[in-house]
């Protein structure tokens, strides 16, 4: 439980915060697994050294022959003198290696991933593409600004389609007013284009028309 606790800080704390907690974990796993593999070295090489020596084996015999080894020991003896000796610069480089690969997938490539994602969207157009990912450090407070930009977006765009739109309603009222007047002196035109060649249109009608 505490492990899940201090797991989910370090998803929240900032890259260099969550750097140092990893580390820390890596060192512990290092340090136990070293421990560990140490023990069960001295422990077989207490069990062989016993039935080689036999009487003249003492309970430091396995430490002597620790500083000791050589090219003219028992293979397995060997092998296991090394494990003991260079087990923990091994779990050293695995413990970093994991622990960084985890860094990175945690704490970098996802947030990148999503911010790459939000950004393709936008490209296209797509400003419905919601930014999920959430987090305190600084990939999150980045994912953060990405989604106050599309909502920013979108609230423009609403504001442009509404002047658009008015203004439309604008244009049409205008054509319409407009469009009442020369629509009367179109037909006046087109009246006396007709009549007064053919002299049906008086002078005294001529004016009270005009």
């Amino acid at each position: 439980e505490k492990m899940d606790t201090f797991l989910k800080y370090l998803q929240n704390a900032s890259l260099k915060k969550s750097m140092v907690g990893y580390a820390v974990i890596a060192l512990f796993s290092v340090v136990t697994a070293s421990l560990f593999t140490r023990y069960l070295c001295i422990g077989w090489l207490n069990v062989l050294l016993e039935r080689m020596e036999e009487g003249s084996y003492s309970s430091d015999s396995v430490f002597i022959y620790l500083s000791r080894v050589g090219k003219e020991s028992p293979v397995i003896l060997t092998v296991i003198a090394m494990i003991h000796n260079y087990c923990i610069f091994v779990y050293t480089l695995i413990a970093f290696a994991v622990t960084a690969s985890i860094f990175v997938e945690k704490k970098i490539k996802t947030g990148m991933h999503a911010m790459e994602e939000a950004v393709n969207a936008i490209y296209t157009g797509d400003l419905g593409h919601e930014m999920t990912f959430r987090s305190n450090d600084e990939i999150g407070q980045l994912c953060g600004l990405f989604e106050k930009m599309r909502i920013r977006l979108i609230q423009d765009r609403q504001r442009q389609w509404e002047e658009e739109e008015e203004q439309r309603k604008i244009n049409s009222a205008f054509a319409h007013d407009m469009r009442t007047p020369l629509t009367v002196i179109k037909g006046y035109t087109e009246f006396l284009k007709k009549y007064v060649p053919q002299g049906k249109v008086s002078e005294d009608m001529l004016l009270d028309r005009l």
